[in-house]
């Protein structure tokens, strides 16, 4: 038995009986190939990147039922092995159907690399993953599947940690690898974001998320004091930026209706607003000093 799916191991599951087919097909009982899964588009994937069956082949579900059903019914299109495109003979449930079967040498050799490499980190060697990004490149997918992925990265988070790096500490080491890996690549490609401009709904979303956040937390950098070194880089980034962006001074009508602007929020603002603005000037002003 084959299925998209791990066995559930219960004979009383929702199961189909299917067949695939090509032109060359006439008779299911004869030709093509007969299978049973609780997952049939998903198993049809799989035989889809299967380089044992033609590439375009159809398909069609031949019962619905329970498994121990669809069963009995595979058993009976494909009673003997070597049938059609069935290697193996039909109503496996145990492996049954295998016996007498024999595999290639080399076949052996991979199931064997296969089963001692089950459980351990291989299939995160950089083989593995440069095929698996290759894979991706220039690949877009439907809205459907990204709404799956949503959702299902949406059930992990509620019942693990937000992300397997939450409250890792990398190293300096690391961290300056990570810092000049990012800087050679924005020197030869665009930020991401460059040049994408929000819709007023998404720019609405942001900022009441942002606004409720806040409600409940305090800022990132409240009661934080930069180092000497620091100040020094922020002071001297920000210099060769304004050579670079030299301020262009506002004429005067236009910082007259600026002023005017502060001072009609200023008279609007209550009481309590005022008092906490003041508070944040004075808490600056005495940080800036002090330093």
């Amino acid at each position: 038995m084959q299925t998209g799916k791990a066995y559930p191991g219960d004979l009383s599951a929702q199961c189909v009986c299917y067949w695939l087919y090509d032109e060359s097909c006439v008779d299911p009982y004869k030709d093509g190939y007969v299978g049973i899964s609780c997952d049939v588009e998903g198993r049809i994937i799989c035989h889809r990147r299967s380089k044992n069956f033609p590439s375009n082949f159809k398909w069609k579900i031949l019962y619905n039922g329970t498994v121990l059903d669809c069963l009995e019914q595979e058993e009976r299109f494909r009673p003997f092995i070597n049938m059609g495109w069935n290697k193996a003979c039909g109503g496996d449930i145990a492996g049954v159907a295998h016996v007498g079967l024999k595999r290639s040498k080399s076949v052996r050799t991979k199931m064997s690399l296969s089963a001692k490499r089950r459980g351990t980190d291989w299939l995160h060697t950089p083989e593995v993953r440069a095929a698996a990004a290759k894979s991706n490149i220039g690949k877009k997918r439907t809205i459907i599947t990204r709404q799956k992925i949503s959702e299902k990265r949406k059930q992990y988070l509620e019942k693990h940690d937000h992300y397997s790096s939450k409250g890792r500490k990398h190293s300096a080491e690391t961290r300056a690898l990570i810092s000049q890996k990012r800087k050679q690549y924005y020197e030869h490609h665009d930020h991401p974001c460059k040049g994408r401009k929000h819709s007023a709904e998404t720019i609405a979303k942001m900022k009441e998320t942002k606004r409720q956040w806040f409600a409940q937390n305090d800022s990132p950098l409240k009661g934080r004091k930069h180092t000497q070194e620091a100040r020094q880089n922020m002071s001297e980034g920000r210099r060769k930026y304004l050579e670079q962006h030299p301020i262009q001074k506002d004429p005067e009508e236009l910082r007259q209706k600026k002023s005017q602007a502060q001072l009609k929020r200023w008279a609007q603002s209550t009481p309590e607003a005022r008092q906490r603005q003041c508070e944040i000037l004075k808490l600056a002003r005495e940080q800036r000093f002090a330093g």
